[in-house]
């Protein structure tokens, strides 16, 4: 299962990348695009070396339990703040291609599950561990996310 979301995370940034390249006139969106392809090589390459297991592992031997609520809370700040500042980014900035908002929902859904399950919320890890015909919870989320920035790619590309 491990290869197979490395697989995913891998088309999703291949077509991320391409769809970045492919859009020099329009700069802001060439950005995001080439951004969002460098995320998931970084988040494919986490999967691939299960340093989120070893890092919450690691988080959980060496911090207070104190200490380890006030950085969840805290990090789940900086995701709320950033995600305000995306949407009223979003808001201001006129019209924007389907491809580009289809990828945008992507990445929010993908973004968001990696948030919640890096605040390792009991909650959360406990429902993310439950597995329905074998697979866990956590993966269609993450299928889902990555099948919509690859769809919102694929129709960048298409339409140039």
């Amino acid at each position: 299962m491990l290869w197979l979301k490395f697989l995913a995370y891998a088309i999703a940034a291949a077509a991320s990348g391409e769809c970045g390249r492919r859009k020099p006139e329009r700069a802001r969106e060439r950005k995001w695009w080439l951004g969002l392809a460098a995320l998931l090589v970084a988040l494919g390459a986490n999967k691939a070396m299960h340093l989120e297991i070893e890092a919450g592992e690691l988080l959980d031997r060496a911090v207070s339990p104190t200490a380890k609520t006030v950085a969840q809370v805290s990090f789940l700040g900086v995701v709320a703040v950033a995600a305000v500042l995306l949407l009223a980014q979003l808001g201001t900035s006129g019209r924007y291609p389907t491809s580009l908002l289809v990828g945008l929902a992507g990445a929010g859904v993908l973004l968001g599950m990696v948030a919640l399950r890096a605040a390792s919320i009991h909650a959360i890890d406990q429902l993310f561990g439950r597995t329905l015909a074998g697979i866990p919870l956590s993966w269609p989320i993450e299928a889902t996310g990555l099948g919509l920035i690859t769809v919102g790619a694929l129709v960048g590309i298409r339409r140039g």
